[in-house]
């Protein structure tokens, strides 16, 4: 969990300079929430050398060192290889807000179980898929992939299942100016789900009082 919440390195997938490419505003959280790691950006389809100051590279094995921690937002008939693609390359914990696996049917399902069994393969742990993900105001973590006005620190962390709910709960609490220590939306909990995350809550000095969503 430290790596999830605490990375020194991330790398965003699917990352471009196109207007509406959205792992860009994941990209542009991080930098508005001052996250000070460093950021690579991963993209086989892009030619781009920069996205907003941020190094591009083709593929993960062409990064220049094996990030803590992997985002992916691209379709999820890819998710499965970049798992394994990862894993692979030595990167242990993902963040992966792609939708379309067990809530779509059977063809969703086969993709959840493939990339289950291509993460334990290689010892992967990852929050999602079909979730918002992650959120550390200690450190300017920001993975949604919505826009989000920097969070006050605080000492309430938020659990929810629902990346909609999670992220309206998000929104009133800056809206309200009400500090935040810590955000996880889980979406399909495929690999890590609340227990893990009400356990590592319950022992997290930043996190006084946590709220739990789970439909």
């Amino acid at each position: 969990m430290e790596k999830l919440f605490y990375p020194e390195s991330i790398a965003i997938i699917g990352l471009s300079s196109k207007q509406y490419n959205i792992p860009r505003i994941t990209l542009e959280n991080l930098l508005r929430w001052g996250y000070r790691g460093r950021i690579f950006g991963v993209n086989p389809a892009s030619d781009d050398v920069h996205v907003d100051g941020i190094r591009m590279y083709k593929n993960i094995e062409d990064l220049p060192e094996v990030p803590d921690l992997a985002f992916c937002l691209v379709p999820a008939k890819y998710v499965p290889d970049l798992v394994e693609v990862c894993g692979r390359f030595g990167i242990r914990r993902m963040a992966i807000s792609s939708g379309g696996f067990s809530e779509f049917g059977e063809e969703g399902r086969m993709l959840s179980d493939l990339t289950l069994e291509n993460a334990r393969r290689y010892g992967v742990r990852f929050v999602g898929p079909n979730g918002v993900t992650v959120a550390n105001t200690a450190n300017g973590l920001c993975l949604p992939f919505v826009p989000l006005h920097k969070a006050p620190r605080g000492d309430m962390s938020i659990i929810s299942q629902s990346g909609g709910v999670s992220l309206m709960m998000l929104n009133f609490l800056l809206d309200e100016n009400v500090g935040l220590a810590k955000f996880a939306s889980i979406g399909n909990k495929l690999d890590l789900d609340e227990v893990d995350f009400l356990e590592y809550f319950g022992k997290d000095q930043d996190t006084r009082i946590f709220c739990l969503y789970l439909e």
